[in-house]
C-alpha cells in the first residue's frame, strides 16, 4: 500500500498512483519543522522537508515544509490539527497547490547541493590562491574565517601593500610549495 523513502533525516511516504493528492506548503511554528514532519509522517501524511547539509543539517526553508494531501479527504484535517502547524498557505479561502515539478526540482537541486564537498579549511598564515572572480590566480595569505557559511578574510598584495579582502572559502585553494 505505502512505501517509505528516506530523504535527509525525514521519511516520506509515497502514495498510490492515480489519487487526488496535490502538494501544498505548510507553515510551522518557529523551529518546529522536524517535529511537525515526524508527526505528519506518523499520521501517514506524505511530507517533504528539504534539508540542507552544511556544518549542521538545517531546513532549506525555515518554518515551512511540503505536504501532499487530498483536500477533500480527512488528510486535510489530520494535517491542520498536527502539533506545530500554523497554517497551510491559502488564497481565496482554499489551499494553494504547488506544482509537482517544483517539488522535484527542489529535490534535485538539494541533492546536488548536499553532495558538494565542504569548503577547505585554512589556518591563519596559509598561502592560498583565489580561484575565481577579479582576483583569480592571485596568491594571498589567509587571515581568518569571518562566518560559519565560509566567508574569509585574506591579505592580497595590491600596489605594494597588503590589503584585506573578503572571499568565499569555496573560491580558495592552498598554494603549491
Amino acid at each position: 500500500m505505502y512505501q517509505t523513502e528516506t530523504i535527509g533525516v525525514t521519511s516520506v511516504v509515497i502514495g498510490e498512483q492515480g489519487d487526488n493528492r496535490r502538494w501544498y506548503v505548510l507553515k510551522t511554528k518557529p523551529h518546529a519543522e522536524r517535529q511537525t514532519a515526524n508527526v505528519l509522517d506518523a499520521r501517514r501524511i506524505i511530507v517533504y522537508l528539504p534539508l540542507l547539509k552544511r556544518r549542521v543539517v538545517e531546513p532549506l526553508f525555515p518554518g515551512y515544509l511540503f505536504l501532499k494531501i487530498d483536500c477533500e479527504s480527512d488528510e486535510y484535517l489530520r494535517s491542520r490539527s498536527a502539533p506545530g502547524v500554523s497554517y497551510i498557505l491559502s488564497g481565496d479561502g482554499a489551499p494553494l497547490p504547488v506544482e509537482s515539478r517544483l517539488i522535484e526540482e527542489i529535490r534535485q537541486r538539494l541533492a546536488l547541493e548536499n553532495t558538494k564537498r565542504p569548503a577547505a579549511r585554512f589556518t591563519p598564515g596559509d598561502r592560498v590562491v583565489v580561484t575565481s572572480g577579479v582576483f583569480r590566480g592571485v596568491e594571498a595569505i589567509f587571515d581568518r574565517a569571518l562566518t560559519p557559511r565560509g566567508r574569509c578574510l585574506v591579505l592580497l598584495e595590491i600596489l605594494g601593500r597588503l590589503t584585506r579582502v573578503q572571499v568565499g572559502a569555496e573560491h580558495l585553494t592552498k598554494a603549491r610549495g
